[in-house]
């Protein structure tokens, strides 16, 4: 499953898995992961079905990183 992966690959700094369908539980256990990701520079989530639930679950889990200089989550359905 793709949030095992990342959650096993804690070094990964460029990380883009757009136009992938991130929604219903794998999306939530994908972001949980995100968190493992310390030296995150950059993350791409377009086209990923994201809705508001998924990107505050994002929000949370990459919070303490202070790396994370540049993300896009172009066509997702978030709510202003």
């Amino acid at each position: 499953m793709l949030a095992d992966g990342v959650a096993a690959n804690t070094g990964l700094q460029v990380l883009s898995v757009s136009h992938n369908q991130l929604h219903h539980k794998n999306g939530a256990k994908f972001m949980e992961a995100l968190s493992n990701l310390k030296d995150l520079r950059k993350l791409c989530m377009n086209n990923c079905y994201l809705d508001t639930d998924l990107i505050e679950a994002m929000m949370e889990a990459l919070q303490d990183n202070e790396s994370l200089t540049e993300i896009s989550l172009y066509t997702n359905d978030i709510n202003a």
